[in-house]
């Protein structure tokens, strides 16, 4: 919600600049209902104290960008109710991409769990082998070794049998239910 915030603010200050400020050569813009900044003034904004004209020439970039923006609005003149539809588009895109972070993450998670398991299990049991210099695994499949690679592009069914082969050794019986064998874990 933070980077909600930095653009839901950007959004919200420029539609009041365009409202209050509709000329295109103005140099103030709105900071919040009862505070603007005057880029003409920058001295009075930050104070003598705080080295106004080294604030001055570091913040212009932004001052320039932002009444950018504004002459856009001024262009388009929104109602509220289609600011009000930018911000939800904002959070939409800010909520979709951080749950692909931490989707990400997850899958991230996954593979190395996965394959610490099955590191795991190949030193204790004789059902799985890693192939050297490689993240693939030979299966035993009671007759030959088979071959799991590592990429969800892989058959998903090699994965399930490996899943119900290793629980199976482990435990002498299957403790995977269904849903956990048919369910699609990425090792990537």
């Amino acid at each position: 919600m933070e980077s909600f915030y930095v653009s839901f603010k950007t959004l919200e200050a420029s539609f009041q600049s365009s409202k209050i400020f509709p000329n295109f050569k103005e140099t103030r813009f709105c900071l919040h209902y009862r505070q603007y900044v005057d880029q003409a003034n920058l001295s009075h904004f930050y104070g003598p104290e705080k080295h106004p004209e080294g604030l001055s020439n570091y913040m212009s970039v932004c001052y320039v960008r932002g009444r950018r923006l504004i002459n856009h609005l001024v262009k388009l003149q929104p109602t509220e109710m289609e600011i009000a539809a930018m911000a939800g588009l904002i959070l939409w895109n800010v909520v979709a991409s951080e749950s692909m972070v931490q989707m990400t993450w997850l899958i991230s998670r996954k593979r190395k769990s996965t394959l610490n398991c099955i590191r795991c299990i190949s030193n204790n049991t004789g059902i799985c082998k890693q192939e050297p210099d490689s993240e693939r695994f030979l299966i035993w499949s009671g007759k030959q070794w088979r071959s799991v690679g590592t990429s969800w592009r892989q058959c998903r069914w090699q994965r399930s049998l490996t899943y119900l082969m290793i629980a199976q050794k482990i435990r002498g019986r299957n403790f995977l239910n269904k849903r956990h064998i048919c369910q699609d874990l990425s090792l990537n």
